[in-house]
């Protein structure tokens, strides 16, 4: 039940709470002066993500119901749910960023003067801090893996944070990469952004490298939303070994969206956090169906992922479905969830995708690891969904096992895996969802499949049944496991993957549709009678050798070399609202826009093909031509007109810089020195 809120009480304590936001907020920025700006940011996410969130948690009554470990899980989703309200007001009346943050934080004062005082004889002391060394070790991991802003998304989003911060008034125009351009189809509400914006803006620094260091205080939310979700899964065992499984495939197997480096960046965040944080509420809600703070925990779920990534809702909504069917239960809630979803989605196709030209084709590389079937995409390849890791083989063959198993007892968990993992194995599946989400989103859906909770509820059952010292057999076993399944048997990974997991899909989904039919409903599982500690040495054990063989070194981060800092701070100095807009080759453009406060006609296809309104195939086409030595003087201004550019940028060693420099439109601002490192290049304005 939500907290009763005392008019008396809010009107008594919320100066001091106001006061201590205060102060935590002043403290972020002072302490960046004087320790590494990861914990000066680390902070500032705490005040504007954690307080916001933990106090709608509070209001809700979410500690209560769930408890201390599940609630401090779902504090993420809370945060960004507090933040809606406010941005989309800052957003529909023009308003500075800094006024939202304002409000933002001025609602979590609110929320949390008017609750109760936290009963905090309820936290298992050995929970929290288990927990609590868990985050830290996490956020140490990040730490160490972490990279400069690099070339690769980081840019378009440390972009985004600068401007939300920058723009003297709020607009979904003024945040795009190109003047007055559509919202992009991928974050057209910017809703994460704004969050870590203002992390960003309380740590100070600038943005886009404050931006980056918001990596180890993301990272420690993956084992903390992981265990919430695999304690409301079959019991706090089950938790802590999920929370190592997904650590551990976030770290090892090497595809981009999942690794640790990039939690901060919403599709990996989205994968590691939300999705988990969806898992927890779906499992809580088959406990209490008519719990309004849970029923409300898993729409709100659904919401938040639809604005952070919106084509990752499908796996999360296949998560929930499937287990609103097995346990017959929950499908009020599951209505609401597909509503608001679908509203969402709609919302975002209406304003950047309606009346937008026809999208081009896909290269051939998004097209590796797909499976066809009579010449058309059926499901992903084995291969792509394995992906050589031992335990998430384990975790799908006792998928099935599950459903039929223990009378049943744990056929939800197996219906969490279930779902996602039908959308890219079963054939057939893939060809539904590409003409929905595109190929190079349904390719990844394989991240998305919770597979961890099933491998851990395996590793649970049996350290329960070796329970005391037997528990070294099913040590012993794990090892040898863990080295039959290494990642250079070729046979099991490659050989016959397809057909496996194909044949799974077909099986799992054949046996959850005759139980729904039948009506045999699934309860919620029982919490599993299996030690913590003895249980994460066997999930240990079953990572060991692929823990040894890992490469653990660090690679050295890619990207601006080709923009000099001369050119960035050139920029920089004369990016104030409103920004300026910048003609520069494509690759170096994308770089500029992530580092500066400016809009670029135009970047590299792959980071524009969720913008299509702004017509990226003639937007290239123009650079092209501008920067074509065969372009006549008149040609070159007249796209400079239609784009309203003020600034052009080219290579020092480019056949254009005599044609530019004798351009009467133009004049040079700015050239790189000769002990410039990266590649020289040579800034012109033009004069009307």
């Amino acid at each position: 039940m939500p907290a009763r809120i005392d008019a008396a009480r809010l009107r008594r304590r919320i100066g001091p709470y106001l006061l201590g936001i205060a102060l935590a907020a002043l403290a972020s920025r002072g302490l960046a002066a004087i320790v590494p700006m990861e914990i000066a940011v680390g902070l500032g996410a705490v005040v504007s993500l954690g307080v916001p969130g933990w106090a709608l948690v509070r209001v809700a009554g979410l500690d209560r119901r769930l408890g201390p470990a599940e609630a401090v899980a779902v504090l993420p989703v809370a945060g960004l749910i507090v933040w809606a309200p406010p941005l989309a007001v800052g957003f529909l009346l023009g308003l500075p960023f800094a006024v939202v943050l304002a409000a933002v934080l001025l609602l979590a004062a609110v929320g949390l003067a008017a609750c109760e005082p936290f009963d905090f004889a309820t936290v298992d002391r050995a929970e929290a801090a288990g927990l609590t060394l868990a985050a830290l070790a996490a956020g140490a991991v990040g730490w160490y893996y972490q990279a400069g802003i690099g070339a690769g998304d980081a840019l378009f989003h440390a972009g985004r944070v600068r401007k939300l911060i920058e723009l003297d008034g709020l607009s979904l125009t003024g945040v795009s990469t190109y003047l007055d351009g559509p919202p992009h189809a991928g974050y057209a509400f910017p809703l994460l952004h704004a969050a870590q914006a203002g992390a960003v803006k309380l740590g100070g620094g600038d943005p886009s490298v404050t931006y980056v260091s918001l990596v180890p205080v993301f990272v420690c939310l993956v084992p903390l939303a992981v265990y919430g979700a695999g304690k409301a899964v079959a019991g706090p065992s089950v938790g802590a070994a999920a929370a190592l499984f997904a650590c551990w495939d976030a770290l090892v197997p090497g595809s981009w969206p999942l690794s640790l480096q990039w939690t901060e960046q919403p599709p990996t965040f989205t994968f590691v956090v939300l999705l988990p944080i969806g898992v927890l509420a779906a499992h809580e809600l088959r406990r209490s169906p008519s719990d309004r703070s849970v029923q409300g925990l898993s729409v709100a779920a659904v919401c938040v992922v639809a604005f952070v990534h919106p084509t990752y809702v499908f796996p999360l909504l296949a998560i929930t479905t499937g287990i609103a069917l097995l346990a017959w239960s929950g499908f009020r809630t599951l209505v609401v969830s597909y509503a608001a979803g679908a509203a969402i989605l709609l919302w975002i196709w209406w304003e950047a995708l309606h009346g937008a030209p026809p999208a081009g084709a896909f290269e051939p590389t998004y097209r590796s690891g797909v499976g066809t079937l009579f010449h058309h995409n059926a499901m992903l390849s084995g291969g792509s969904i394995l992906q050589h890791r031992g335990p998430f083989l384990i975790a799908m063959l006792a998928m099935v096992v599950l459903l039929v198993a223990w009378g049943r007892r744990y056929a939800l968990a197996a219906a969490t895996m279930l779902g996602p993992f039908v959308l890219v194995a079963l054939p057939g599946a893939l060809a539904v969802l590409v003409p929905i989400v595109n190929l190079a989103q349904a390719r990844r859906f394989w991240i998305a499949i919770p597979w961890p909770y099933v491998a851990a509820l395996v590793v649970a059952l049996i350290v329960a049944r070796f329970a005391g010292r037997r528990v070294v057999w099913p040590v012993i076993g794990a090892v040898a496991l863990s080295y039959l399944m290494r990642q250079d048997f070729h046979l099991l990974w490659t050989r016959w993957a397809t057909e496996l997991t194909s044949a799974t899909a077909v099986a799992g989904l054949g046996i959850a549709i005759w139980q729904i039919a039948t009506r045999r409903r699934s309860g919620p599982a029982p919490a599993v009678a299996a030690g913590v500690l003895p249980t994460l040495l066997v999930t240990a054990a079953l990572l060991s050798v692929p823990a040894a063989a890992h490469d653990y070194s660090r690679t050295a981060p890619s990207g601006h070399k080709g923009v000099s800092e001369g050119v960035i701070d050139y920029l920089r100095a004369h990016d104030g609202a409103p920004f300026p807009v910048v003609l520069a080759d494509l690759r170096p453009a994308y770089t500029m826009s992530g580092r500066a406060s400016v809009y670029v006609v135009a970047v590299n296809e792959g980071h524009m093909r969720a913008e299509p309104k702004i017509d990226p195939p003639r937007r290239r086409a123009d650079v092209n031509r501008f920067l074509d030595p065969a372009t006549s003087e008149a040609v070159r201004d007249e796209i400079m007109r239609r784009y309203d550019v003020r600034y052009a940028i080219v290579a020092e060693d480019s056949p254009m810089l005599g044609a530019l420099r004798a351009d009467p439109e133009l004049r040079q601002v700015y050239a790189d020195g000769p002990n410039t490192v990266a590649d020289k290049r040579v800034i012109f304005e033009r004069r009307s």
